[in-house]
């Protein structure tokens, strides 16, 4: 009987240590080109980190407990689709904008719920998301129909707001 005591502890340390392993934030570096947000009497910069691949954009603000200020998080998608995210291992609250493949703001979500479930969506179809901390979307007034320039999103067309 002590033999399967120690066993079932064995057990469950493994899977303890196997389970808490993937519970690090992905690291990602910031871009070298900023991500803009083009409003009618400003532009406002955010550093910019990318998720290209499938396990970048499941990955994301995951874990992550602190986010820079003036930072953002890009996804980009293959095609216009609506995009489906979630808040699942989140713990900052987050707004999200969602973009057409021109990089103008389709949809915007603003403050979700650290840790949700809940599906939140574009509920049109976009090609990149964007997440930024809380309350910037309401305190830069960010609106929809705004334009988001990258390289990522439209070439070079960044060039002349550096």
């Amino acid at each position: 009987m002590p033999a399967l005591k120690c066993l079932f502890c064995l057990i469950f340390l493994a899977f303890a240590c196997t389970s808490s392993f993937g519970q690090q934030p992905h690291k990602f570096r910031v871009d070298t080109n900023a991500l803009m947000v083009v409003a009618p009497n400003q532009t406002i910069r955010f550093d910019v980190e990318i998720a290209r691949s499938d396990s970048q954009r499941m990955a994301g603000l995951m874990y992550r407990t602190h986010f820079p200020k003036n930072r953002a998080m890009l996804f980009i998608f293959d095609r216009s689709q609506i995009i489906r995210m979630w808040m699942l291992n989140t713990p900052l609250p987050l707004d999200m904008l969602f973009l057409s493949e021109t990089g103008e703001i389709v949809a915007i979500t603003e403050k979700t719920t650290p840790y949700s479930r809940n599906i939140i969506t574009s509920r049109v179809p976009a090609t990149y998301a964007v997440e930024l901390n809380a309350g910037v979307v309401e305190n830069k007034k960010i609106r929809m129909g705004y334009k988001v320039i990258h390289p990522t999103i439209c070439g070079t067309c960044g060039g002349q707001y550096r």
